[in-house]
């Protein structure tokens, strides 16, 4: 009965504990560089646009701060042109 209730802890535990520190980790500014590279990067793909981002910071509790965002679209009239 012990074993049973300790690997059902531990399931509905596990869940919530990586959501967490997912969550925080999404604060600390390295993994935030790599997530709007990473978005940028779909983005562009996506749309046919050259999207770029400077700088992005998320603070706690949820304080955006975006800078210098950047979305060309090629010219249909000029080619080699954005």
């Amino acid at each position: 009965m012990k074993k049973t209730l300790k690997v059902l802890l531990a399931v509905v535990i596990t869940p919530i504990a990586l959501f967490l520190i997912l969550t925080l980790l999404l604060y600390c500014p390295p993994v935030q560089k790599w997530a709007v590279e990473k978005a940028a990067q779909v983005a562009s793909e996506k749309t046919g646009m050259r999207i770029t981002v400077e700088q992005l910071r998320l603070s706690f509790p949820l304080d955006l701060r975006l800078q210098g965002l950047k979305a060309l679209q090629p010219n249909d009239s000029l080619p080699g042109k954005t």
